[in-house]
């Protein structure tokens, strides 16, 4: 089987877990390139996915929803911004959003 299949029983697994309540999808972390990478649930049935870089601050990007957020963490790939997000901040960067995920419809809040 495919690594795209392989990530789609690993999303879905997470989402269907935290959506029934399980603990196991509280939070979620790994590491890859010397970045720690975390996933967490976040207010109003929103995702999170933050990313915090060796000594060099973080980035931090919300989703509407967890399964969104799995997406991005489970394909991030330093260097690139991940996609469907709808807030990003992060140290000393402006807060930018994304209505519905769409690149188009950008704006930095002031």
């Amino acid at each position: 089987m495919d690594q795209a299949f392989w990530i789609a029983c690993e999303i879905s697994r997470k989402a269907v877990s935290w959506l029934c309540g399980s603990q196991d999808v509280a939070h979620e972390s790994r590491t890859i390139d010397g970045a720690e990478l975390h996933l967490e649930p976040f207010t109003y049935g929103r995702g999170r996915f933050l990313v915090y870089y060796d000594k060099c601050g973080c980035d931090s990007w919300e989703f509407p929803d967890l399964w969104k957020a799995s997406i991005a963490y489970l394909t991030f790939q330093i260097g690139r911004e991940p996609l469907g997000w709808c807030r990003h901040t992060g140290d000393g960067k402006p807060d930018r959003r994304r209505p519905d995920g769409d690149p188009e419809k950008e704006y930095v809040k002031s």
